[in-house]
């Protein structure tokens, strides 16, 4: 998705648009060094298929149309008591609707398909949802004005009321029970953060949780849950709410009912003090958005350090970097320090230490930590004859450490722990790292 663009309807006339997802020219190169992956706009819809297969297939179980009742902490563990909601009907004699529903003027097509499937968002005009029921005859009149053609086919896949929310757990665990995703962080659907944070909570658990049942790592190292991810769903729910918000200043300025709207069009289309005044509010008010759609720094910049609890170790004299002359809403923090994030390490689901020409001691000391905790850790030298080559450059200045240094990253792609140089008790830091990140 290239641009995100305001028109008073799909085939109708455009206010405005701006770059949207990377595609800025002023920060194009950005995204392309963030990720060797494209920036994708996927529905919802889309990856959700894939992904329940793909985990039924290594053995997990789901179950739709579920409730969840009560829960009770003993001994052995949490009984969960769970009702199926999948045979339970409410019939009755009549449905009423008194009224047919009053729209706001504003909405939003997401296409889902190449020009033949959309995700479509639609606004009462009023703010009390209790009573907006419009039956689906009034969708398709409400979808054909959208689109300014009422001869254009139109099939409804599927429809939903949803409230626009703003809430973040205060505790994401209580003894065994852990939470993470849309149970912990509601928010809109701007800035696309929704999927994204809830797959980067699996994430930060997933390889936990792992460490724990094989009995790599004591249970304390789960409280450690709630201390990282808690931050960055406080973030996530309040930049999607101010997108909302500048959402809402840019509605505002075009108009939110038939009678704003063209007063607001005349107005802009007027050669006058005032028109010029209304065409720079809403110059600005587009200006405002490109937050959501060029935050490129809070999809990336998820940081755990100076956390108590967080699992990232600093040594003594490592200096943290100076990020406070960057906009870390829009930028990418680039660095190897302890608690930040490190973009695309594949380390097989196990910790991964970088090391470069020098780093023997480190793989040494890898070695040794294989014979005694078994598979949980991977190595890896970068440089001249090493198993990676730095053919650019790249690495050599980025990765803040000497040729002999070391880096330790978590499964989760995040920094753990990290040398400057090389030493020669590197067996001894390496096993005292591992103790103290993962309790035992």
């Amino acid at each position: 998705m290239q641009h995100t663009s305001w028109l008073d309807k799909l085939n109708g006339n455009e206010f405005g648009r701006v770059w949207a997802w990377g595609n800025n020219l002023d920060q194009l190169g950005d995204y392309v060094k963030a990720s060797p992956c494209e920036m994708s706009d996927i529905p919802q819809s889309r990856p959700e298929p894939v992904l329940i297969a793909e985990a039924t297939r290594r053995g997990a179980e789901f179950r739709f149309y579920t409730e969840f009742v009560s829960l009770v902490h003993d001994d052995l563990g949490v009984s969960v008591t769970l009702r199926s909601r999948e045979t339970h009907e409410e019939k009755s004699k009549l449905v009423l609707n008194t009224e047919a529903p009053s729209w706001s003027a504003v909405g939003n097509f997401r296409m889902a398909h190449r020009w033949d499937e959309f995700v479509v968002s639609m606004h009462p005009a009023s703010k009390d949802s209790t009573t907006f029921s419009p039956s689906r005859a009034e969708l398709l009149e409400r979808l054909h004005q959208m689109i300014g053609d009422a001869t254009v086919p139109v099939e409804i896949l599927s429809h939903f009321t949803w409230t626009i929310n703003d809430q973040v757990a205060e505790t994401w665990q209580q003894g065994r029970v852990l939470c993470i995703g849309d149970a912990t962080h509601r928010h809109p659907p701007i800035n696309g953060l929704g999927s994204n944070t809830c797959i980067s909570d699996a994430l930060n658990l997933a390889w936990k949780l792992a460490y724990v049942l094989q009995g790599c790592a004591s249970p304390s190292l789960l409280d450690s849950l709630t201390p990282e991810r808690k931050p960055v769903g406080d973030g996530v729910v309040r930049r999607v709410n101010e997108g909302m918000e500048a959402h809402r200043r840019l509605w505002d300025i075009l108009g939110t009912t038939k009678a704003s709207c063209e007063e607001a069009e005349l107005l802009l289309r007027q050669h006058s003090a005032q028109g010029r005044m209304k065409r720079q509010e809403l110059k600005r008010a587009l200006e405002a958005t490109e937050d959501e759609v060029q935050a490129l720094g809070i999809q990336m910049n998820h940081v755990y350090l100076g956390i108590p609890g967080a699992v990232c170790l600093v040594e003594p004299g490592d200096a943290r970097p100076d990020f406070s002359s960057i906009n870390t809403l829009c930028r990418q923090l680039i660095t190897t320090f302890p608690g930040y994030h490190v973009p695309h390490i594949y380390g097989k689901g196990n910790f991964t230490l970088l090391t470069g020409i020098g780093g023997k001691p480190w793989r040494e000391a890898v070695n040794a930590v294989l014979r005694e905790r078994g598979d949980v850790i991977n190595i890896h030298s970068i440089g001249i004859r090493c198993d990676y080559i730095d053919c650019y450059g790249d690495w050599g200045s980025l990765r803040e450490v000497d040729d002999d240094g070391a880096i330790l990253v978590r499964p989760d792609h995040s920094v753990a722990w990290r040398s400057i140089k090389a030493s020669p008790k590197a067996e001894e830091k390496l096993f005292d790292a591992f103790k103290r990140l993962l309790g035992k």
